[in-house]
């Protein structure tokens, strides 16, 4: 785990692992968790960090990022159906883990990587929770705002959906 200091009170968060695959900025430091979990797919390496915000001047509550390791590469490079059906059931789960209403689900990309961005209400539609997924050689990486509904696709949630970097792939 490294943190890299950024200008304005910035914090850049290194993933944790052997190697580092991903960069994304928050504002202040986040705290880390590390799970290993059971699955359809065999164990399941988390890397989790998640900031939350209180009496802050910023208009979103919290922001998390997550990177899952696959023990096998569960979509095949190429396939856009697998890949669709792999991010329908990782939005079904994120919802039924919370019990969200699924407003919407759209097409995203980074560089050439397919993703997706969803979004859902909680809490009988008092709190707002946008997901942005990327599935990128065998990692999972999913990385999320929430906020009030009134303040969606705010400056500092496109700032912090912007500064997410893949910092090495096998391609």
């Amino acid at each position: 785990f490294k943190v890299v200091g950024i200008p304005n009170g910035n914090f850049q968060i290194l993933s944790n692992n052997d190697e580092l695959t991903y960069s994304i900025k928050f504002k202040k430091e986040p705290t880390e968790e590390n799970k290993v979990v059971d699955s359809e797919y065999g164990k399941l390496s988390m890397d989790i960090k998640m900031l939350e915000l209180k009496d802050s001047s910023d208009p979103n509550l919290f922001y998390i990022a997550m990177e899952t390791k696959y023990p096998t590469d569960v979509v095949k490079g190429g396939d856009t159906y697998g890949l669709n059906r792999f991010y329908k059931k990782a939005i079904d789960g994120s919802l039924a883990a919370v019990n969200g209403e699924l407003i919407s689900i759209g097409d995203v990309y980074y560089d050439s990587y397919l993703g997706k961005e969803y979004r859902f209400y909680y809490a009988g539609g008092q709190i707002l929770m946008v997901y942005r997924l990327f599935y990128v050689d065998g990692s999972l990486y999913q990385h999320g705002v929430i906020t009030d509904p009134k303040k969606d696709k705010n400056e500092s949630m496109n700032r912090f959906f912007k500064s997410f970097k893949l910092l090495k792939t096998n391609n």
